[in-house]
């Protein structure tokens, strides 16, 4: 599921699970008592580049000419 959500904007996702290790410390998640665990995850990823739009030119000025006669 991570993998499909950085995909979306980013290339080259890798996501990879290191580690798991049980801990002894417990939670309690709604009255509820559950074990803990420590993980560790290597995310390897590359920003999607959007294309630079490309830059067009500036009109030329043409002189005005002094009308004086």
């Amino acid at each position: 599921m991570l993998l499909e959500q950085l995909g979306k904007s980013y290339h080259d996702v890798k996501v990879e699970f290191k580690t798991l290790e049980d801990v002894e410390a417990v939670a309690n998640l709604g009255g509820t008592n559950v074990p803990m665990a420590r993980y560790i995850l290597s995310i390897t990823l590359n920003p999607n580049v959007a294309a630079k739009p490309v830059a067009t030119p500036a009109p030329s000025r043409t002189k005005r000419r002094n009308e004086s006669s």
